[in-house]
């Protein structure tokens, strides 16, 4: 490790370590082996293990904790029930497929907001059944504040501003450096921006329970661009003919 790393300055050497010997990694000159990384053979028989399990063991309050998946797994999966993080490994060019992958975790009654309305609700009394009266308590505020006729999507889909403690939070390592430095010169940068652009403007057009990040959004544009944004169905605005 000397030599090398010694003579091509910027090399690294990895070394295949299945025990738990002390001070393979290190700098040289000091008691290390002086390899840059090791591979830890034993993580990496138990991920293959973790592997082979049902993605059914994931959606559960007990191990594993994470689930690896390719695109195979943005459509037609619940995990909403015990995951409120995703991460997204790369961007897709499609807006679809970041609304289809949200959407395995934004779901009814998702764990984001069982824990909300657990933190709003928890010291209640309890009548019939512990989620059924938290639940049923924040349709009564929903209903005093927003009126009679206000949207069923809350509180099952989506929460009043002053209800939200905890939010789903989406994750990507691509647009970072480290934990906080965002790489602004990052190809994926403009990606990000012209995605999450294109599915604001799908939650527009589709309809969709969480308004919040639909009003940042929108707050981004100018009048013009709000304009070309609205479908005016009213007849009394229908344009004359010519």
């Amino acid at each position: 490790n000397s030599v090398v790393r010694g003579t091509y300055p910027g090399f690294i050497t990895v070394a295949e370590e299945s025990t738990a010997w002390p001070n393979v990694t290190g700098p040289i000159g000091t008691e290390s082996l002086g390899f840059t990384f090791k591979w830890n053979m034993g993580w990496m028989h138990d991920f293959c293990e973790y592997m082979k399990l049902d993605p059914v063991a994931f959606n559960s309050p007990f191990r594993p904790f994470v689930l690896a998946s390719t695109s195979i797994g943005q459509e037609g999966l619940d995990y909403h029930c015990y995951c409120r993080r995703i991460v997204h490994w790369n961007l897709s060019v499609n807006p679809i497929d970041l609304e289809q992958r949200d959407g395995r975790i934004d779901r009814f009654k998702s764990l984001a907001i069982r824990q909300n309305i657990a933190i709003g609700y928890g010291g209640c009394e309890i009548s019939a059944g512990v989620w059924k009266t938290m639940f049923d308590l924040a349709v009564e505020k929903r209903k005093r504040e927003l009126g009679e006729n206000s949207a069923d999507l809350i509180p099952f889909w989506a929460l009043q501003d002053d209800d939200i403690k905890v939010r789903i939070e989406r994750i990507f390592p691509m647009l970072y450096h480290g934990k906080d430095e965002r790489i602004s010169l990052s190809k994926d940068e403009n990606i990000y921006k012209r995605v999450t652009a294109l599915v604001t403007i799908y939650r527009v057009t589709m309809g969709q329970p969480n308004q919040e990040e639909l009003l940042k959004g929108l707050l981004k544009c100018d009048k013009d661009e709000l304009k070309q944004l609205f479908i005016d169905l009213s007849p009394f605005n229908k344009p004359p003919k010519t």
